[in-house]
């Protein structure tokens, strides 16, 4: 296949195709929680597994720096990039590493230590508490190395070697399924053996990415010297990634209330029932993740360039196939409830039926999620990170949040699944509105 340079006219076909790198990274990168998911459930039983999904959002509130380090320097690299200036963006690119790793290591020391609070705080049950500490302070204490996988998502894209980016991610997915297996069968480690796994998993990955862009490579990126000035580009590089943190972040501590409000209105199996359905649709959603991180760079280029007529048609194209793609998600998930169910909690015959009730309600989010994000990361390319971060905390905190806590009391229990599309269309309609207001009616946006 010819590859496609960023210079070049950008279809939906060629979109599509782009991303394939990105897409696939982030299928491997997915795949941990899957994996874990599967493992743990059925290995260890359904308190471990409850156990899991309440500590792990905790986890993934850190993890998601990574995502606004990574973004944010693609932004600012691609566009530096565009004007020509090779020298500069490695110097950037070289500085946002080191800060990173330096960040990582401060910050997993102090959740480690805080752990048991932080169990405390997501309302572990007394019988799932020694799980979530062990679970949750194997994790932190390793991530330095998370946060190198999760910027270079996009990093990758940006240093052209998409593809290179999705052979270490495939290392890591597949390192990690051969040590859960490993660590949690024939060692009976427990959920520490499931930790050790994706952590030892995601270490083998970062040293990997960390020595190619320590030596002479093939790509536009590589680490070099690097003035203490360069710091003063962290705050823009913070403002371009502060969508993809706030994204992140703020989806997962809705997880924690969805969490909270499951176990007030269902008990623990309601819990256990969105976890399937989480660990899954992740997996399938790196689709429109993969498309929305690798729009960043390409819309990022083409504004370097001041090439509006491509910036147009990356909108129409970029919306029109997300959307057409969520719509394929959400049948393939209503089609396939029973068998995503009966793999996790089979076992479970009141955790299996209601699993598959919540998967046909909450697959219906599939079909705008994509739009969401594509739309937020295309001003995030801009480098609009104002606008770019309002959506991305309306879509992942404030919609959310008040239809998960608005429906049920007003229409009871069982209305709780249908919080998550109530809120993915809002924020559709409110993309959609900041697209036209503040992309196509701005004459002076280059």
């Amino acid at each position: 296949m010819k590859k496609i340079e960023l210079s070049e006219h950008f279809t939906k076909r060629k979109i599509l195709l782009y991303s394939l790198p990105s897409i696939f990274e982030t299928f491997a990168t997915t795949s941990f929680q899957m994996v874990d998911g599967y493992f743990v459930s059925n290995l260890l039983g359904l308190q471990p597994y409850i156990a899991v999904g309440l500590i792990s959002p905790v986890f993934f509130l850190l993890y998601a720096l990574g995502f606004m380090f990574g973004e944010g320097t693609s932004a600012l690299i691609a566009q530096i990039m565009g004007d020509g200036d090779k020298k500069r963006g490695n110097e950037i690119f070289t500085m946002m590493t080191v800060v990173m790793l330096i960040f990582g290591v401060v910050m997993g020391i102090a959740a480690a230590l805080l752990m048991p609070t932080l169990a405390q705080l997501v309302k572990a049950p007394e019988s799932a508490f020694g799980y979530c500490v062990e679970y949750g302070r194997l994790l932190v204490l390793f991530l330095p190395m998370y946060l190198i996988n999760s910027a270079f998502t996009s990093l990758w894209i940006t240093a052209e070697k998409g593809w290179y980016g999705m052979i270490v991610a495939a290392i890591n997915g597949l390192g990690n399924v051969a040590l859960d297996w490993l660590f949690m069968g024939p060692l009976q480690m427990g959920v520490d053996g499931a930790a050790l796994a994706t952590s030892i998993s995601a270490v083998i990955a970062a040293v990997i990415t960390l020595i190619y862009f320590a030596r002479p490579n093939g790509s536009s990126l590589r680490f070099t010297r690097f003035s203490m000035k360069d710091l003063k580009e962290l705050i823009q590089i913070c403002i371009n990634g502060a969508s993809s943190m706030v994204d992140s972040i703020a989806g997962n501590l809705t997880v924690l209330l969805m969490n909270s409000q499951l176990l007030r209105y269902m008990g623990e199996i309601g819990v256990a029932a969105m976890e399937v359905y989480d660990y899954v649709v992740e997996f399938f959603l790196a689709i429109l993740f993969g498309i929305s991180t690798t729009s960043v760079t390409v819309v990022g280029y083409k504004y370097g360039e001041k090439r509006r007529e491509e910036l147009n048609g990356l909108a129409k194209d970029g919306s029109v196939l997300t959307l057409g793609l969520g719509g394929a998600l959400c049948v393939l998930f209503y089609l396939c409830a029973e068998l995503i169910a009966r793999i996790y909690v089979g076992y479970d015959e009141e955790t299996f039926l209601l699993t598959v009730h919540a998967i046909r309600i909450l697959s219906l989010s599939c079909i705008v999620v994509g739009f969401n994000l594509f739309v937020s990361s295309f001003f995030t390319g801009l480098g609009n990170g104002l606008v770019s971060g309002l959506l991305s905390l309306f879509g992942s905190l404030i919609a959310p949040i008040a239809m998960m806590y608005a429906l049920p009391a007003l229409f009871g229990a069982d209305a709780i699944w249908y919080s998550s599309f109530a809120a993915t269309l809002i924020t559709g309609l409110f993309c959609a509105v900041m697209l036209i207001t503040q992309y196509y009616r701005k004459e002076n946006i280059l």
